[in-house]
């Protein structure tokens, strides 16, 4: 399990603890959590209405806009790459017409963090809200609809980004995660070991932006660095 995953559960145990505490000393009443359920319900349900519209942003190459493991991937030759500045502040001639802003991206660090956190907790909650409301509505308690709710969510997450991954292999097969080990990058968005950001790496006629993090504890580059892929994981490369 990966790093970020790691801490949203633990952050997402304390929380879920809490409620079923306050819930069995009966600090919480029932409505509490039935009120939990719907507002999980309408805020997943509502995020992903309003990327599927596009409102949030448009998709990339099977990218959706809460899905902040895919990295871009851009096809063309080395000269096109060349021309207009792998390490400049514009995104190499992508055909697809994706554009990066330099200047935008100064501070898109630790933006970045906060929506792998939030997309996670996005799955959670689409998963976590309905079967509770489920369970409610077949009679059962609210604890025994929390004890049926949690699992669901926390399976949600895991099938979303199951469904994310095998979308992004089907769309970016040109460019393996393997090939990408090993390889020289360009870092976009200042990271470190803790704030992801984002780096561009050119393998032969490719070139791909992926999210990134520093592989050493410490470790920080700035935009401009030159950075080795040292793994690759289902969220972000990992740089030293």
């Amino acid at each position: 399990m990966n790093r970020t995953r790691t801490i949203f559960f633990i952050f997402l145990a304390v929380y879920l603890g809490i409620i079923i505490a306050a819930l069995a000393l009966d600090i919480a009443s029932p409505v509490f959590v039935r009120q939990i359920f719907i507002a999980s319900t309408i805020f997943s349900v509502g995020v992903v209405l309003l990327d599927f519209f596009g409102v949030l942003g448009g998709h990339h190459g099977g990218e959706t806009a809460g899905d902040v493991t895919a990295g871009h991937v851009f096809s063309g030759d080395h000269s096109a790459a060349d021309s207009h500045g792998v390490g400049g502040d514009h995104a190499s001639g992508a055909p697809l017409g994706q554009v990066q802003h330099g200047s935008d991206q100064q501070g898109a660090g630790p933006i970045l963090s906060v929506l792998s956190y939030l997309r996670l907790f996005v799955y959670f909650c689409l998963g976590f809200g309905p079967m509770g409301l489920v369970a409610l509505a077949t009679g059962r308690s609210a604890f025994v609809s929390l004890l049926f709710a949690i699992p669901v969510g926390v399976a949600a997450v895991f099938l979303a980004q199951a469904f994310f991954r095998f979308q992004r292999h089907d769309t970016d097969s040109q460019l393996a995660s393997a090939d990408l080990v090993g390889q020289t990058g360009t870092v976009i968005v200042p990271l470190d070991d803790r704030t992801m950001g984002k780096v561009r790496i050119l393998v032969g006629p490719v070139v791909a932006e992926q999210y990134a993090l520093a592989a050493r504890p410490g470790a920080a580059f700035k935009k401009g660095d030159q950075v080795m892929i040292a793994s690759v994981t289902d969220e972000c490369v990992y740089v030293r």
